[in-house]
């Protein structure tokens, strides 16, 4: 059995989004120095997809927060009116799953949380990803 932190810190400067945030993720299982991350299921969570096939497993719980300057999703349209709503500037995500790897492919699930990007938004975003990949 082996443990590990990575932590990291992230940003984005575009059309689309402007943000700046920091996290972290704990992973406990085997072969972890095989394997650099769990495959990522938002744009936010700067892990890298690399493993190298191998035989290895672990779980895994991370944590993200960021400050959002813009997000045209939610800010509307860069150079005319349009509808927006009022964003939150803090936002951050909570996420847990698990990974296994063998030789020849890779499975992962992964359960985020994460808090209401807008002030309207009636709940917390809570969604799921379930990934396949082959090594070759």
């Amino acid at each position: 059995m082996e443990a590990d932190f990575i932590p990291y810190f992230s940003g984005a400067i575009g059309t689309l989004q402007n943000y700046v945030g920091v996290g972290g993720m704990f992973r406990v299982g085997k072969g972890l120095q095989k394997d650099q991350g769990p495959p990522r299921v938002r744009s936010s969570m700067p892990l890298s997809q690399f493993y190298d096939g191998t035989s290895s497993w672990y779980f895994f719980v991370g944590i993200d927060g960021r400050y959002v300057a813009q997000n045209i999703f939610l800010d509307g349209n860069n150079f005319e009116d349009s509808h927006s709503v009022d964003r939150e500037d803090f936002v951050g995500d909570l996420q847990a799953g698990l990974v296994w790897n063998n030789r020849r492919f890779r499975v992962g699930y992964t359960y985020v949380i994460g808090t209401r990007e807008f002030v309207q938004q009636d709940e917390k975003d809570i969604y799921g990803s379930l990934s396949f990949s082959l090594h070759f």
